[in-house]
């Protein structure tokens, strides 16, 4: 899976987190799912949690860049430390269009008992009828 450092990284990132940063990009291409896959389990989760009786027609556009996250710690291997995944998803459905944001952890865990969209970036666009 094809993971990015954000361009403004600089700005957030120490040079410590910058190391571990590319430790788990390293760590992500050896992943055998892609982004899209990714998007995909993520905007199904979404749709189905909140029973609008929608369906994903297409990802249009997904993208993933090392973020860090409070909520975990060495997530992605001994020294990764509070570094995650950020997903930037944009998908059609067949009622409109939806924008999802979500960490790769909390989409590894879809399927526990937790409700991970409290966790999530979440932005509807519907169609007028």
């Amino acid at each position: 899976m094809k993971v990015n450092l954000s361009k403004s990284y600089k700005e957030f990132f120490t040079i410590s987190d910058l190391e571990k940063a590319r430790e788990v990009i390293k760590c992500m291409k050896e992943d055998v799912f892609s982004v899209k896959e990714y998007a995909e389990m993520a905007v199904q989760h979404v749709l189905l949690k909140e029973d609008r009786y929608e369906t994903l027609v297409r990802i249009i556009e997904a993208n993933a860049e090392v973020r860090s996250n409070g909520r975990i710690f060495d997530a992605y291997g001994y020294g990764s430390g509070r570094m995650d995944v950020w997903l930037d998803i944009t998908a059609r459905t067949d009622r409109g269009y939806l924008e999802v944001g979500a960490y790769l952890t909390d989409i590894w865990s879809i399927g526990s008992e937790t409700d991970l969209r409290e966790h999530m970036w979440i932005q509807h666009y519907y169609k007028q009828d």
